[in-house]
């Protein structure tokens, strides 16, 4: 965390997030959920990878689109209501790690949470950083973007919510820094920038080559209850660019 100052991180809601995400959710005062921005169909908002033992595996939530261009991440409604889709899901995660250390551990919890009563992908996605977020021990404060109601766009969105939670410090990930630069709202409200730093750990992977940037539950199910330490082992200091 920044010293003497209160740190804020604000990020959309993925699909079983990287271990960055976590990361950076772990080195904040708080981290606020980007739910009322508009869905974006080609971004990680409703999927994400794990190792297979061909490689890369993409997993993928159905969600409704037909019509619906312009609504906002906590709008968008999973297209399987009979839950169909999260024992596919669980059939390719069971089938790449159940040889993993930890599975029977933690397989079972993930497979309840896929399997729950959702109508919204958002919903889906926040219990499972919330549930994830309890395994790896971090206890930052969480909150919704869509609670504050502020109707302002890009770079003013962000600052409104900072001011709202009288953030002094928004650490972004440094993948949205071209975007930050279009704009100097947050700078200009007295706001410091910097961005999160991370340099990816390596870790065991069951009886394959290491491969980085997949799901946390790759790190969980191989890690166990290492898998907050072996997270926190790649935070690097905050940087102004």
């Amino acid at each position: 965390m920044i010293t003497n100052q209160k740190s804020i991180a604000i990020m959309q809601p993925t699909f079983m997030p990287w271990i960055g995400y976590f990361a950076l959710m772990d080195r904040v005062d708080t981290f606020v959920f980007l739910d009322d921005v508009q869905f974006d169909r080609r971004s990680w908002q409703q999927r994400n990878r794990i190792c297979g033992s061909n490689g890369e595996l993409m997993l993928t939530v159905p969600v409704k689109k037909k019509g619906l261009r312009s609504q906002t991440i906590a709008e968008v409604m999973i297209s399987d209501p009979d839950n169909q889709f999260a024992e596919r899901l669980w059939k390719s995660i069971s089938h790449c790690y159940h040889k993993a250390p930890f599975f029977e551990n933690w397989g079972p919890a993930v497979h309840e949470l896929l399997l729950g009563d959702w109508e919204g992908l958002c919903d889906l996605n926040i219990q499972f950083i919330m549930w994830a977020r309890e395994k790896l021990s971090i206890t930052t404060p969480v909150t919704r973007s869509s609670v504050y109601d502020t109707r302002t766009a890009k770079d003013v969105k962000l600052k409104d919510i900072c001011e709202r939670l009288e953030a002094t410090c928004y650490i972004s990930p440094l993948g949205s820094k071209v975007y930050l630069d279009k704009g100097n709202a947050i700078e200009d409200a007295g706001i410091l920038v910097r961005y999160h730093q991370y340099e990816h750990p390596v870790y065991r992977q069951t009886g394959r080559k290491f491969t980085p940037y997949m799901s946390i539950i790759d790190l969980l199910f191989n890690e166990g209850d290492k898998a907050g330490e072996v997270m926190r082992t790649g935070i690097r200091p905050v940087t102004r660019s």
